[in-house]
């Protein structure tokens, strides 16, 4: 008559470890949910500061495009001062 002992006691055992293991898997499911929200936290960080970057870089080009054109204006001004004859509408370059 042991029988249906063994065959209640392992109904329970197999119930309990499905809670068990239900339980797990919503912890799990947790988990990988906050994993997913903080990687993609950390690659919209990463995209706004590439933006501020390429924003900075594009300005500093640009401040030394002006750089350029300011020096090489002043020193085509200066050459064209010393040839003789030059027509002084054409001094400046812009």
């Amino acid at each position: 008559m042991p029988i249906p002992f063994i065959i209640v006691g392992a109904t329970i055992a197999m119930g309990v470890s499905g809670v068990g293991l239900g339980a797990k898997g919503g912890y799990d499911q947790h988990r990988a949910q906050k994993l997913n929200k903080d990687s993609n936290q950390r690659v919209e960080n990463a995209a706004n500061r590439l933006e501020d970057l390429r924003i900075k870089c594009s300005k500093s080009l640009q401040d030394l495009g002006d750089e350029k054109l300011s020096v090489l204006n002043g020193s085509v001004q200066n050459n064209q001062n010393t040839v003789p004859g030059y027509c002084a509408s054409r001094r400046s370059l812009r």
